[in-house]
């Protein structure tokens, strides 16, 4: 046994001249320590090299100091960056994180059951898809037995504090920035439609596009190929249209490849327009307009939330319930800057970024 698995709070307390009460708060990265104080009790961890057992913290408390993650999604770029967020801010707060991958929805009572067996002191749900009564009864079990639980990207039946981004809002900023360079003919690929985020994007189109005719949707899935088959398969429909909408980056890097393979240019030809913005989308040939959600934020944001609730657990049973909703940001660069500016369809503020490609 090392020198450092031999400490003690009580000898890290003896040492910083404070009580072992004041030592677990500067552990637990609890906010009511005085910063000279939190330096000293700091200082004599760093130097032991001690490390805090989690799991017997738990036992004591009721609950161990690790947040579970319900997540679905991966490898796409969207639930990749939510997911290593939240290990950024779970380490930040002093939490750790038990991930639980969902591929569909018959997966979610297993992991459920796990992290309760974790004795986890709270779950961020990321869970994309419909909430059917499966689910709903996963999520009720967890708040019945006083686990905190936040959504993030995501909805459930259950009144719970959420963390949004408004999709709706950011498909009308990308469709509307297509109409405002000149385009009246724009089609869309959606995302996954059992997805929230894709069914809102697809709305944000269609009310606001002059024309929302059936034929210009194709049915995406998220991946690179199936925006390369569906540019294809919009071109071949409806070959008069001069504007795209992808619901996500990868799907447009696709009918980007799609478009040169069938001859036609972006954007003098065909203005392409993504969302996400995706570290790489600034580095497609030609670089990707697109809406940019923050990501890091929403991650911020919903660990935060959790936080709050679990620090609070031990005298609520409830929570007040809070929709913390983030507007996207339009960020626009070659693929759809045709330099014929029109006014746009709806007057408004819009949020937006125009980046130079030279």
């Amino acid at each position: 046994m090392s020198t450092a698995d031999r400490i003690t709070i009580r000898e890290i307390a003896q040492q910083a001249g404070v009580s072992t009460q004041t030592v677990s708060r500067v552990i637990n990265q609890r906010p009511d320590v005085a910063q000279d104080t939190r330096q000293r009790v700091q200082a004599v961890i760093d130097a032991t090299g001690y490390f805090p057992n989690r799991l017997a913290q738990g036992l004591t408390r009721g609950r161990t100091r690790t947040i579970g993650v319900i997540i679905s999604g991966l490898p796409l770029y969207g639930p990749s960056y939510t997911l290593a967020g939240l290990d950024k801010q779970a380490q930040a707060l002093g939490f750790d994180l038990a991930i639980t991958l969902i591929h569909q929805e018959k997966d979610i009572p297993s992991a459920v059951r796990q992290l309760r067996a974790q004795n986890v002191a709270g779950v961020l749900w990321s869970v994309n898809g419909p909430a059917g009564k499966q689910v709903d009864e996963m999520v009720d079990s967890l708040c019945s037995n006083k686990i905190p639980v936040v959504l993030l990207s995501t909805s459930q039946k259950r009144p719970l504090t959420s963390v949004i981004v408004d999709n709706f809002s950011g498909s009308r900023l990308a469709v509307e920035h297509l109409q405002s360079e000149g385009c009246r003919q724009i089609g869309v690929i959606t995302g996954r439609m059992s997805e929230r985020s894709a069914q809102e994007r697809l709305r944000g189109w269609r009310l606001t596009t002059s024309n929302p005719d059936p034929a210009y949707v194709v049915r995406g899935d998220w991946s690179a190929a199936s925006g390369y088959q569906g540019m294809r398969q919009l071109l071949a429909i409806q070959p008069d249209i001069d504007g795209v909408f992808a619901s996500n980056d990868q799907m447009a890097l696709g009918v980007l490849r799609a478009a040169a393979q069938l001859g036609r240019t972006v954007p003098q030809d065909l203005a392409v327009i993504g969302f996400d913005d995706i570290p790489e989308a600034a580095y497609y040939r030609p670089s990707l307009s697109t809406v940019r959600q923050d990501l890091g934020e929403s991650t911020r944001l919903a660990m935060q939330a959790l936080s709050e609730q679990i620090h609070a657990s031990a005298a609520a049973t409830t929570w007040p319930v809070q929709t913390i909703t983030l507007q996207p940001q339009l960020v626009i660069r070659e693929s759809s800057r045709l330099g014929r500016s029109m006014p746009p369809a709806r007057t408004q503020a819009i949020h937006q970024i125009q980046e130079n490609d030279s």
